[in-house]
């Protein structure tokens, strides 16, 4: 990267211009998961909160991509990140 950026979301765009597509759809799942994981707020009073049914097909998708065998395990996503595709 040989450009100056002052921001961080500013060199997360420039990597993301750069990235295959067919990796953008493991960042967007990573990114939500971050989001998930970072939640500041302590109430956690959503934990009891029924599914809708967007989250409840989400889920159902997830259940069939994991027994397809599409998913990254942790080393292999390590690795993908250290490649910088």
């Amino acid at each position: 990267m040989n450009a100056t950026y002052t921001s961080e979301k500013e060199t997360l765009d420039y990597e993301v211009s750069l990235m295959k597509e067919s990796n953008l759809k493991k960042l967007v799942s990573y990114a939500r998961f971050l989001n998930f994981v970072e939640v500041e707020d302590e109430d956690d009073s959503w934990a009891d909160a029924p599914l809708t049914p967007e989250e409840e097909e989400e889920v159902r998708q997830g259940h069939e991509e994991l027994q397809r065998g599409e998913y990254l395990t942790l080393e292999e996503f390590r690795e993908l990140m250290a490649c910088g595709e």
